[in-house]
């Protein structure tokens, strides 16, 4: 479990707690008082949460598990997406996977803020969001020729040895060949992070939030590495009345302009 204590708008309490089992989200509710907001991510059942709950949501996610053999996962792996693994891997001495360097978090802010500006739902983010989750995160970047092409910002639970895709980004949308060696990028990149994570001793890799839809292109992108569907299911509560009254305009003015089960908010 992660759990994550700031101030929104600088003022109000405000928990967010990912992968909480039930228990700790009937403990965490007991300690926090009545001026606060909470926020459960992705727990693994629906529960009974009891209280001022704001909004309940169901979602599903796609998980690989690592403690498979390196051979295991890659015949999981579709054949097409182990041939674009392969051209990227051809790229050779020209291409640079980075983790948690100097320049990685600014990279891939750039990338981010260039995909926020020409797709619908993607919401900009600053290096104030990135130090939120610092101390539980990580940023991978792929470069081409020196050149970031696609980055993937991470949030590891060390209790439950899973990480989860927060973020990602690429260039895909600059020009078609642009596009073609993204895609075969971002395959890679999901390939190496998935065998840096094994040798790290985690067991889950998780591609974060699917439509349950099999015509979404990406929930059909990230089950083309071969891990099982989860459904999951996320939270918003108030420690009393008032707190859910700010909640609601919250959800109306700020959340409802992204996708509830993204934690950036």
């Amino acid at each position: 479990m992660v759990v994550i204590r700031r101030k929104l708008f600088k003022v109000l309490p405000y928990t967010t707690v990912f992968f909480p089992a039930d228990g700790a989200i009937e403990e965490i509710m007991g300690q926090v008082g009545a001026g606060h907001l909470a926020r459960f991510f992705w727990t693994p059942a629906e529960y009974q949460v009891r209280g001022r709950v704001i909004r309940r949501q169901g979602a599903a996610t796609v998980c690989v598990a690592l403690r498979n053999s390196l051979d295991e996962l890659w015949r999981a792996i579709a054949k097409n997406a182990r041939n674009e693994i392969r051209g990227a891997e051809r790229l050779g001495d020209r291409l640079h996977i980075a983790r948690n360097e100097p320049q990685t978090a600014s990279d891939f802010l750039s990338l981010y803020e260039s995909l926020s500006r020409v797709k619908d739902g993607v919401a900009p983010i600053d290096m104030s969001v990135l130090q939120r989750y610092a101390q539980h995160a990580d940023i991978f970047v792929a470069y081409l020729d020196q050149r970031p092409m696609c980055s993937h910002v991470y949030l590891r639970d060390a209790t439950l040895a899973r990480a989860r895709l927060l973020y990602s980004a690429s260039r895909r949308l600059e020009d078609q060949p642009t596009s073609r060696i993204c895609g075969q990028l971002n395959r890679l990149l999901h390939w190496r992070v998935m065998t840096v994570y094994r040798d790290d001793g985690l067991e889950t890799y998780d591609f974060g939030g699917i439509r349950l839809d099999p015509n979404d292109g990406i929930a059909r992108f990230k089950t083309s590495f071969g891990g099982a569907v989860r459904k999951e299911f996320t939270y918003l509560w108030a420690g009393s009345s008032s707190v859910g009254a700010v909640a609601r305009c919250f959800l109306e003015n700020v959340m409802n302009r992204r996708s509830y089960d993204a934690p950036g908010a």
